[in-house]
């Protein structure tokens, strides 16, 4: 087996290793929704289950293939900066994530404007119910319920996706792209797709590639994952401030913002 066959072989293996990891994921859930049910508490609206049910996804889905790093012979850098050339790059990520904001809502409008042609008119209202019932689960889970709920908020939304989405994305799978095609780009732009398709918003896809490929240049430029995670968390987190503290009308005026000309 050449090179490129084994390493299309290890792609194949880590996608293989992460649905068994979501088929843990969901007997992982039961088991915490029995838990639930025999200490009597519920588990349909129950904002404390759906936290442990996000937070075993996490680090069930992302975590496992994470843990198997070693056999796809990959090293990850995830330690925190030593090198002035590394603060520099941390402030420049930053900047970039912070001027990327206004895009990112101007694209979000645009992913939601677009429309499907008549023979795919089924097509289209499947994927807007999906994309409703997805944003009306956020608006649950993200209503503001006191600074205990935000606190674990931020654990489950923005820390623990943070590490373990950016372990499976920039730290295996973009790293084995780049071994298959050697160009940093196809392995930065493919990885920023399937992080996009992976949380299953086709409404929200192209805001969500932006985001990838600003994260894939991060840990491309770095050599370290510590910076693509703090940009995650800090990308998550400010969506989470900005769901509990900000009002509606304030964030429709924000995203008019990304789309005005």
């Amino acid at each position: 087996m050449n090179r490129s066959s084994t390493i299309f072989f290890h792609i194949l293996l880590l996608f293989a290793i992460t649905f068994f990891a979501t088929l843990i994921a969901s007997l992982l859930t039961v088991g915490a929704e029995s838990v639930f049910t025999y200490f009597g508490f519920q588990t349909m609206q129950n904002p404390w289950f759906d936290y442990v049910r996000l937070a075993l996804q996490t680090c069930s889905i992302f975590g496992i293939p994470a843990m198997s790093i070693k056999y796809f012979d990959l090293h990850i850098v995830v330690f925190p900066f030593c090198y002035k050339k590394d603060k520099k790059l941390m402030w420049i990520s930053i900047l970039t994530w912070i001027f990327c904001i206004l895009p990112v809502y101007g694209l979000w409008e645009l992913n939601k404007s677009i429309k499907f042609p008549v023979f795919l008119s089924e097509m289209e209202e499947t994927l807007r119910h999906m994309q409703s019932v997805n944003e009306s689960f956020m608006n649950y889970l993200l209503a503001y319920r006191g600074i205990d709920h935000f606190l674990v908020l931020t654990v489950v939304v923005a820390i623990l996706p943070a590490i373990f989405e950016e372990l499976f994305f920039r730290g295996i799978l973009q790293q084995l792209l780049y071994k298959f095609s050697s160009n940093i780009w196809v392995a930065i732009l493919t990885t920023s797709v399937v992080f996009s398709v992976f949380h299953m918003e086709f409404y929200a896809l192209l805001p969500r590639i932006l985001l990838g490929a600003l994260l894939g240049i991060a840990f491309a430029a770095s050599g370290k994952l510590w910076l693509p995670m703090l940009i995650h968390f800090l990308n998550n987190f400010l969506g989470l401030a900005t769901q509990q503290f900000v009002s509606k009308p304030q964030m429709d005026n924000l995203s008019q913002m990304g789309v005005t000309s």
